[in-house]
């Protein structure tokens, strides 16, 4: 497993959710995590674009864009609040 996948799977399967417990985001799972990020850095519905599991089959470039994106969210929760919007109105959701 490479370097940045391992650091994609410790930004949506520990950090992200951890952030979320102290409140402000609008998901806390870490399958809600990635749906938000993939979807967002496809600009559509993640699996149109990326096989699954993502997570294997990610380029480098959506790694390092996915990661980036992750960190954002860390540090601006809101970013992550817009970001869901986004990845609802890409799955025809209320948003």
């Amino acid at each position: 497993m490479s370097i940045l996948t391992e650091q994609y799977l410790n930004l949506v399967n520990r950090q992200l959710p951890a952030a979320a417990q102290k409140g402000g985001y609008p998901v806390r799972f870490n399958h809600c995590f990635a749906r938000i990020i993939l979807d967002n850095i496809c600009g559509c519905e993640w699996y149109q674009v990326i096989e699954k599991p993502a997570y294997k089959n990610m380029t480098e470039e959506q790694l390092q864009q996915a990661i980036a994106l992750g960190k954002t969210f860390l540090v601006d929760p809101q970013a992550c609040v817009e970001a869901n919007q986004t990845s609802l109105r890409y799955r025809n959701k209320q948003a």
